[in-house]
Order: C-alpha cells, then structure tokens, then sequence
C-alpha cells in the first residue's frame, strides 16, 4: 500500500483539497484509494492527537495518546493486510497553528519535535509527503486575516518586524521533514491562485482518476479584504464572543463589494520577504535538500518516483 502525508502548510488551499476528496470519496474507492482528512484526523478517537508532541503529560493524558497512537497504527494496517492501494493522510496542523506560528513570529518554529512525535502514528513510513509553500508576505497576512478573527493576537504592527526579520522559512521545515522521514519522496509546490492548481494537486496525488472528479468551485476560508477585515476585527474586539462565522456574516456586503486584499507589509518588506522565498525555490529546485522535489511545471511525469 502506499502510504503518502499532505502537511498542507496552512493557507495553501488544504481545505480545498480535503472537500474535493470527501466528495468525490467513492469515486476514489473504485480505485481503491481512501482519505483521511480533518474528519477523520480530529474524530473523537483521535481528540488527543494534538497532544502527542507535548512533552508535559499527566498519566490520563499518557494514556490517551498512548491510545491514541495504537488506534491510528491499528487502522493503518488494517488497510495495509486488507489490500488498499493507497491511503493519503492530509492535516495541515500537524506541522503546527497559524496562531502559534503569529505568536512566535517564526514559521512552525517546533515542526521537528512535533513531526517526530506524529512519526509514531504510523505503522511505517510514508511514500510520499507533500507540501505546498506560499510566498512569505502572502503567508503571514492570510494566516492572521484568518486566525485573529478566532484567536486573541496582537494588533499585527507588534508583530511585522519579527515576521519580516524570522529566521526560519521554508527549507527549514523542509530539513526538519528530511529528518523525520529520511527515506520518503518529498514534494513541494508553490501556492498559485490558479484555477487548475487543485486539480494539478489531485493529479500528482492520485494520477488520471482525478479527471472524473467534481472538483469544488468555491473557494473555502478565503480571506476577508483588507476593509471588511478592519471592521470584522473591530466588532470582534467590541464584542469577544462573536464567532468567526458570525463576523463574516456581518461584513458580507462590505466584503462582496470587493477591495484591495489585507496587506499589511510595507512594499519594501515585501520585496525582502519575496526575495527571501525566491532565494528559498531557487535552493530547493538546486537540490540543497537531498530527496526534496520542488514540482515547477505539473504534467504526467511530475513528482515521479526516484
């Protein structure tokens, strides 16, 4: 059986991705294929999986994850003995939170412990693992136009200047997965708001099936514009209980209306930042990270096997 990983990171589409999977499920199936999203990643069972990577545990959290971690490798292999072709696991909080990411100023600054201790869930190592990449100023104010309307963060002047002077980007995490899995393929993509991406992802991920899915046309948890999210976190701050849902309802016509999308780097910064990511693709297509392969043109020979 192959056994492949989808890490997201968050804001590349993964919602997308995982909703297309659902419900094309049985079409998947014909080809023996099977999915396990956020559904099945954050089902009861599994509850306590985010905890696994924490090193502080009590003996009932010990014994949670230890369960935890059994029910996953039990239900691995039940699909390696049972014959399935191919299981894809897709969960982009694996790698770490939009929210913690924000606070730390620094992109998934605990992948590597976190990745190591997911590393137990599964019954063998993947084939695949896969990962699409956003340029860094695209990135940083999708994540906070998303998670400051569910999380209590700082105003993002107090936390630009850290964000655009982090260390850690993207061949970081990359190094880390390296370590993590040293004998899987890993693949990487940058992040495009084309309307053939998804289906290109699906393709790589799955091969000619893809061709008779129903692939969703609207995008999931697509970001406020800058002036809708003004007045969404404006409300929020008024009053802390509304939800993310009720905040969007609210600013709907402001949002429909249209406007410049939430950028709140100065154009100097984004320049900095974009060289930043440019130099990063350029350095992962040279090979810097042995096993890594940075997917420039989707076609039928994409990501093959080494």
């Amino acid at each position: 059986m192959e056994l492949s990983l989808h890490l997201g990171a968050h804001r590349t589409g993964s919602t997308a991705l995982q909703q297309a999977c659902r419900n094309n499920a049985s079409i998947l199936a014909d080809e023996n294929i099977e999915v396990w999203g956020s559904d099945v990643m954050r089902a009861p069972a599994l509850e306590r999986f985010p905890n696994i990577w924490s090193g502080e545990k009590s003996a009932a959290d010990k014994k949670a994850v230890n369960a935890a971690i059994t029910a996953m490798q039990n239900a691995i292999q039940e699909r390696i003995e049972g014959g399935r072709g191919h299981l894809l696991i897709t969960e982009e909080n694996l790698l770490g939170s939009m929210p913690g990411n924000l606070t730390a100023q620094s992109l998934y600054p605990k992948a590597a412990e976190r990745m190591t201790a997911y590393r137990k869930l599964l019954p063998t190592s993947p084939n695949r693992v896969f990962l699409c990449v956003r340029n860094y100023a695209g990135y940083w104010a999708s994540s906070y136009a998303f998670a400051a309307l569910r999380n209590d963060l700082p105003e993002f002047a107090k936390l630009r200047e850290g964000l655009v002077q982090g260390a850690r980007g993207w061949l970081d995490i990359l190094a880390d997965l390296r370590a993590v899995f040293p004998d899987s393929q890993i693949l990487v993509w940058e992040h495009k708001k084309t309307a053939d991406l998804l289906g290109d992802v699906l393709k790589l991920m799955f091969g000619q099936v893809v061709g008779g899915m129903d692939l969703p046309k609207n995008l999931k948890n697509r970001a406020l514009n800058a002036e809708a999210l003004e007045q969404a976190l404006g409300l929020r701050k008024s009053d802390p209980d509304l939800t993310a849902l009720q905040l969007h309802d609210a600013v709907a016509v402001l949002d429909k209306a249209g406007g410049a999308p939430f950028q709140p780097f100065s154009g100097q910064q984004v320049q900095l930042l974009n060289r930043h990511f440019a130099d990063d693709l350029a350095q992962i297509a040279a090979g810097a990270i042995p096993g890594v392969e940075l997917i420039e043109q989707f076609g039928s020979d994409a990501g093959a096997a080494a």
